[in-house]
């Protein structure tokens, strides 16, 4: 690698209004050359030869051990503007406040002088990567001084490649946060409908009736319940789901209690209802960390 080929680096957001954006970072030129330099070592257990990778499909959950690849893989309008044109976008401002946007991914991007060939390059961000300036304190010269501004700390893993037309990532879940992967699932089948509705935490609904009612776009949440196997989590209770419809939705599930005593949620037959249910059980809902505001992950838009 030349001494002068760097990366451009950007945060990947959720601003104000919910939608994801790039705001770039302004670094220091050495500082850029290091990051440069450990994305790229950190890279290796994606690319190198022989690295060994699982096709993605939504009927298995990887091993966040193992390397999962989506090819061809479309990459993002936003992202290609980030590389062709950095000067469209705002410096980073009021980082880690706030005011400021919720951050879920540090991304270095690779317009081919660095290594020859085009990639985007991520990592994981959340809140347990801030300094806080009332937390951290700093070392220098023998004295210790308080943190006057926030910093970060940057990971030692990267979560996500894109090289070329082929997307690599470790983890589904937080890779779902800075991209949306949502396309990539099949649409359900009538007999998988059929098996999240028969699921022992839901009451029997007529799935003729779901089905029915069920868009392209549904049947694809239903193959994330699947996929996912949510409602087989422990956390996943009767009760949890009910106080999450109603804080992010405003909508009242009822509980029956069947003959042995266990607690069930009625499944609604309201087609606007089961689209609330459906875009809870697949996360599609999130609290903003910093706002609280109640949000929806594909469109990114406040909740009204």
């Amino acid at each position: 690698m030349s001494s002068v080929a760097k990366m451009q680096f950007y945060v990947v957001t959720r601003d104000q209004s919910g939608g994801f954006d790039l705001q770039r970072l302004d670094l220091e030129s050495s500082l850029q050359v290091r990051l440069t330099q450990e994305f790229l070592k950190q890279s290796k257990e994606f690319v190198d030869v022989g690295i060994q990778k699982l096709s993605f499909h939504a009927t298995f959950t990887p091993s966040p051990d193992s390397i999962t690849s989506i090819s061809p893989f479309d990459i993002p309008l936003i992202l290609s503007r980030g590389m062709d044109k950095p000067q469209e976008f705002h410096k980073i401002q009021m980082p880690f406040t706030p005011k400021a946007p919720v951050v879920r991914a540090i991304l270095g991007i690779d317009n081919g002088t660095v290594t020859g060939q085009k990639g985007y390059y991520f990592q994981h961000f959340d809140r347990s990567h801030i300094l806080q300036t009332g937390s951290t304190v700093l070392f220098r010269g023998g004295m210790f001084y308080s943190m006057v501004d926030p910093g970060v700390k940057i990971a030692d893993r990267l979560m996500a490649v894109i090289s070329g037309n082929e997307l690599l990532f470790r983890s589904y879940f937080k890779t779902n946060q800075f991209l949306d992967l949502s396309a990539h699932f099949r649409e359900a089948s009538d007999e998988d409908i059929t098996t999240v509705l028969q699921h022992e935490k839901l009451t029997k609904a007529d799935p003729s009736l779901i089905i029915k009612m069920c868009k392209p776009v549904m049947r694809k949440k239903f193959s994330a319940i699947l996929f996912t196997k949510v409602l087989d989590h422990e956390k996943a209770t009767p009760d949890r789901i009910q106080g999450g419809m109603k804080r992010f939705f405003g909508v009242k599930l009822d509980i029956k209690i069947d003959r042995t005593g266990k607690r069930r949620i009625v499944f609604p037959i309201d087609p606007l209802e089961v689209g609330h249910l459906l875009a809870y059980l697949t996360d599609s809902v999130y609290e903003s960390d910093l706002t609280g505001e109640h949000r929806t992950s594909n469109s990114h838009r406040p909740l009204s």
